[in-house]
């Protein structure tokens, strides 16, 4: 189950969330800072890995931003979810670890240039 602290659902809410579901299962969602291009959730249910779930979540973010403008995506991503921004032409910046609950996580500050579509002229 998600936390269900006040700042969660406010990171949720503030951001567009895009999700994916079949019949009453959430197979996982992502979520973007229109304004900052920051990819701040990215989850897939085990159960849905490998069936193309994130890599469509992703798309739709990405076209998003492309689409308000945004000359760059960042995150910091997981170990598993790295692989998978890599594969996107995403390049780490840093590897830190950070402590969640007393846990020490490793991740990945990653980022993307977005390329801004060619003016043509008249």
């Amino acid at each position: 189950a998600p936390p269900g602290d006040e700042a969660w659902r406010r990171r949720l809410i503030e951001a567009q969330t895009v999700v994916a579901e079949r019949g009453d299962r959430l197979l996982g969602f992502m979520t973007l800072d229109a304004d900052t291009g920051w990819i701040d959730f990215a989850y897939v249910a085990p159960e849905a890995m490998g069936q193309g779930v994130a890599e469509t979540l992703y798309a739709v973010l990405e076209g998003r931003a492309r689409a308000a403008g945004l000359t760059r995506l960042e995150t910091e991503a997981s170990v598993l979810a790295e692989r998978f921004f890599l594969r996107r032409g995403w390049v780490v910046v840093l590897h830190q670890q950070i402590e969640r609950n007393g846990v020490r996580l490793p991740n990945a500050v990653m980022e993307k240039p977005l390329q801004k579509p060619a003016v043509r002229a008249a």
